[in-house]
């Protein structure tokens, strides 16, 4: 029984890897695989899947491959870049009293087929003793006021802004999404 359970555990876990691929990889790197029955005495018909080696790309290969929207890789990582220094921009330039900047992330918005569509998650750390009211209506205005600044960009969708309040020991978060020539909050969690 013990096996069996592992057997199995095994064998979703590939699946679930397999799965974890993007739409449209390459047809030389997807991993396919092949059912093996096996019987042994006093045992029922257990079904094993074995992976079948990958076929692996040249690294000059891969530094020339493009996504599933024909731009080329290094195109995208200069997007994320020029978001992230937009965002570290206003940030540093703002009055944000009592806020430290920790990290920023610009991933790819998967979730739609429009090319240079990103969504930002910006981390933040709010360190001064306030009560949580106050401190809600300050990491609010905060978040409201630096994604005001980003709504001419028009390639990032979505942004969610994380506070970490330390002093009320919670995380707070804010998400916006873009419509309009503007970004109106979506979701706010921690208040």
């Amino acid at each position: 029984m013990k096996k069996f359970l592992i057997t199995i555990s095994l064998v979703l876990m590939l699946i679930s890897l397999i799965g974890c691929g993007s739409k449209n990889e390459n047809k030389n790197s997807i991993s396919k695989t092949k059912t093996v029955s096996q019987q042994k005495k006093g045992e029922k018909n257990k079904e094993i899947e074995e992976p079948k080696q990958e076929l692996v790309e040249d690294n000059k290969d891969l530094k020339n491959s493009e996504d599933k929207n024909n731009e080329p890789i290094e195109q995208k990582k200069d997007h994320k870049s020029e978001i992230e220094t937009s965002i570290r921009g206003i940030f540093n330039n703002g009055d944000y009293t009592n806020a430290n900047l920790n990290r920023i992330t610009v991933n790819e918005n998967l979730g739609t087929d429009v090319s240079n569509d990103y969504i930002a998650l910006v981390y933040l750390k709010f360190d001064i003793k306030n009560s949580r009211k106050t401190g809600n209506q300050v990491m609010k205005m905060y978040s409201d006021d630096l994604v005001a600044k980003l709504a001419s960009c028009s390639e990032i969708s979505e942004i969610s802004v994380f506070w970490e309040d330390e002093y009320n020991n919670r995380t707070v978060k804010y998400a916006y999404e873009h419509k309009n020539d503007g970004f109106y909050i979506m979701d706010i969690a921690g208040e």
